[in-house]
């Protein structure tokens, strides 16, 4: 089967009968720069942040910055004890719906997925697994290894005059890749996240990710001052040397 090199993207439609993120995201991610219209933009952008969707999800985010009091839940659950979303999904859902990533919410909680990154001992951070890593030890290890990789993200700044404003982020995979047991290290290397300058490129190593970002004009952020043209930065590509094979005797390595 021949997969097309190219693809036809109903503008017309999706501006008629889609939803204001939609339609603003098409316009912001797909139409090309020159080609946009920027009092459009600017009324989708209000209509965006005024959405219904995203302004309940607002309201439930709670003073520690999480959803639901809860990481992973993807939604309510009263056999697992899952009374709300978690904060991983409506993290996500928010940015799905086209708010900036520097926007309050996003700023709230991420003090706490930060926190996450480092090597703080406070239980609190265990969230949900909480309760049970008091019985478990081992438990709470693996629930802090798979949070930190869950969370990992490097941040960069833009530095004008030496006035630093927010870049974006290069973020790890949603916590899918494969456990590895503590074999090589719990909270050594791969339990933070780190930028790498090489040459004109700008990569991220977190986890068992390295993920290459490059800068992009377009978008809109809060902190951007007016008349500044907005930039960001976006994903190009990444690798990843997850575990991918039966453990072998030994320390684990990923090249199995």
């Amino acid at each position: 089967m021949e997969i097309p090199s190219t693809h036809t993207v109903p503008l017309s439609w999706l501006f008629e009968a889609a939803s204001p993120p939609i339609q603003f995201r098409t316009l912001t991610e797909v139409v090309p720069e020159a080609a946009r219209d920027p009092e459009r933009v600017a009324a989708l952008r209000e209509e965006v942040l005024n959405y219904k969707e995203a302004l309940a999800i607002v309201r439930k985010q709670k003073e520690t910055g999480l959803w639901g009091a809860n990481l992973l839940a993807p939604e309510e659950s009263k056999a697992i004890g899952w009374k709300e979303t978690g904060t991983i999904f409506q993290y996500r859902r928010l940015l799905e719906l086209g708010w900036p990533g520097d926007a309050r919410p996003f700023r709230f909680a991420d003090r706490f997925l930060f926190r996450l990154l480092s090597r703080d001992d406070d239980p609190a951070l265990l969230v949900e697994f909480q309760r049970a890593a008091k019985a478990d030890p081992g438990l709470g290890l693996w629930a802090r290894s798979m949070g930190a990789q869950g969370a990992a993200a490097v941040l960069f700044l833009r530095n004008r005059g030496l006035q630093f404003a927010a870049l974006g982020q290069l973020q790890a995979s949603d916590g899918s890749v494969r456990d590895d047991g503590c074999k090589a290290s719990c909270v050594d290397w791969y339990g933070n996240a780190r930028p790498i300058f090489l040459g004109d490129r700008v990569l991220a190593l977190m986890g068992y990710e390295i993920v290459e970002g490059r800068v992009q004009a377009g978008g809109w952020r809060f902190d951007e001052p007016s008349g500044v043209p907005a930039e960001q930065i976006v994903e190009r590509r990444r690798v990843t040397f997850a575990p991918n094979a039966a453990w072998k005797e030994g320390r684990y390595s990923p090249f199995n």
